[in-house]
């Protein structure tokens, strides 16, 4: 599973979570107390469903470093670094 793949997971399950935690908010408003600690419950679960987000782009965003010379941080970059004499 590549990178790209293993983001997109992450973000589709933070949308679930956002979705959940939406319901969630919806069941809240039915009600006046009660209904508050249900819409506290429900933004609680759009927080942590953001955090998966977050943790998804971060996977998008990650790039393997290439192998054939892993110790040297310019080999990924596409052009030569800058020769000063």
């Amino acid at each position: 599973m590549s990178f790209i793949e293993f983001g997109m997971s992450f973000i589709e399950f933070g949308i679930l979570f956002i979705e959940f935690g939406m319901s969630f908010i919806e069941f809240g408003m039915s009600f006046i107390e009660f209904g508050m600690s249900f819409i506290e419950f429900g933004i609680s679960f759009i927080e942590f469903g953001m955090s998966f987000i977050e943790f998804g782009i971060w996977f998008l965003l990650a790039r393997p470093v290439e192998k054939r010379n892993p110790t040297n941080i310019f080999s990924a970059m596409p052009h030569k670094p800058i020769q000063f004499r």
